[in-house]
């Protein structure tokens, strides 16, 4: 399975769909908006031989949330 990580998100739970897994994609890790990285796998668990029907959590960058701007009254 970790053949698929760096690959983006959108291309990884199809292809394991396909498998016949049941894939939880998880919006993990916090990176910059500029970061390459956004949508990118960088974990999978579990790891290994995994049984069809089985559940396999797929861990990706998201963007870190915009800052809410300041109201001043």
């Amino acid at each position: 399975m970790s053949n698929y990580q760096g690959l983006d998100v959108s291309l990884v739970v199809p292809q394991l769909a396909e498998l016949g897994v049941i894939v939880d994609p998880i919006a993990g890790t916090t990176v910059p908006a500029d970061d390459p990285r956004i949508s990118q796998v960088y974990d999978i668990s579990p790891l290994g031989s995994i049984a069809k029907d089985s559940t396999v959590q797929v861990y990706y960058y998201q963007q870190e949330p915009e800052p809410i701007p300041e109201v001043i009254n």
